[in-house]
C-alpha cells in the first residue's frame, strides 16, 4: 500500500512539475508536498464514495475538492 502511495505521488508530482514548467501552475509550488496532499484528497474521496449513501454525496465532496485545489479557501478580500 505504501509503495502504491509513493508511485501515485511520483505520478502526480510529474504532472505538477509539468504545470509549473508550462506556466499554468505557480512557480513557487511545493510540488512534492502538493502531490501528497492531492493524492490524500483523492484517497479520502474514494473512501467516502464507498461509504456514501448516494452519488449526490460524492458529487458535493468532489466539487469541494476541486474548489480547494483551484480556488483555495482564503476569502478574496483577506
Amino acid at each position: 500500500m505504501l509503495d502504491l502511495l509513493d508511485q501515485s505521488a511520483s505520478l502526480t508530482a510529474a504532472y505538477l512539475h509539468h504545470g509549473v514548467e508550462c506556466g499554468y501552475l505557480r512557480a513557487d509550488l511545493d510540488v512534492d508536498n502538493t502531490a501528497h496532499a492531492v493524492n490524500g484528497m483523492m484517497l479520502a474521496s474514494a473512501i467516502q464514495g464507498l461509504r456514501a449513501g448516494s452519488s449526490v454525496d460524492c458529487t458535493a465532496l468532489n466539487q469541494a475538492i476541486s474548489r480547494l485545489m483551484f480556488d483555495g479557501i482564503r476569502a478574496e478580500n483577506a
